[in-house]
């Protein structure tokens, strides 16, 4: 409790004790944290990107940079890094996903990328045009099976438009190239 002019004011939720109607120390169970205005609060559990500090009942950044969720420990492992990045137990440390990719478990994959994005194996990327000899499927962009094949938008296999320089041949669903020195054949 605090008084406030002639009334006693009992102290926010979680803490010990209080001045002005903001936490000095926090009750058991209770960790201090400090908020982005300079406020301190108590709180059951602390943050993401927070530990837990049994020790000094306070809010404490975890030891890894960029990681979401750490162990209570002073310098306990990370469980999991923030969106964009991923945690490498030879190095103790989250690093960055390719661009444009939420979520991932190494820097040469990707599970998720963002939306309005799609995965591309080859050059591993995320990118917003799979591009010709690709269509989109679900998440992913799925190569043409003919490498000759610009768009084979309904299915891999069916090619629907062959690039100049080649044509199509009826019933193999491909593109083959035109004779020497033609760019337009049949």
């Amino acid at each position: 409790m605090f008084i406030s002019g002639e009334d006693c004011i009992p102290c926010p939720t979680g803490c010990a004790s209080c001045s002005g109607g903001e936490c000095d120390d926090c009750s058991p169970a209770w960790f201090m944290f400090e908020e982005e205005d300079g406020t301190d609060v108590c709180l059951t559990h602390c943050p993401v990107t927070f530990r837990n500090n049994n020790v000094t009942n306070t809010c404490d950044p975890c030891a890894v940079a960029n990681c979401k969720l750490c162990q209570e420990e002073e310098d306990g492992p990370c469980d999991n890094c923030i969106d964009e990045y991923y945690f490498d137990e030879d190095t103790n440390t989250c690093n960055e996903c390719i661009p444009n990719c939420k979520n991932c478990v190494d820097d040469q994959s990707c599970s998720l990328c963002y939306p309005a994005y799609y995965f591309l194996d080859d050059p591993i990327s995320c990118v917003q045009d799979c591009g010709d000899g690709y269509r989109i499927n679900g998440l992913v962009c799925q190569a043409c099976t003919d490498p000759l094949c610009v768009n084979c938008d309904t299915n891999k296999n069916i090619c629907e438009q062959c690039p100049v320089g080649t044509h199509f041949i009826n019933g193999a669903n491909g593109c083959s190239p035109c004779e020497d020195h033609c760019d337009f054949c049949q």
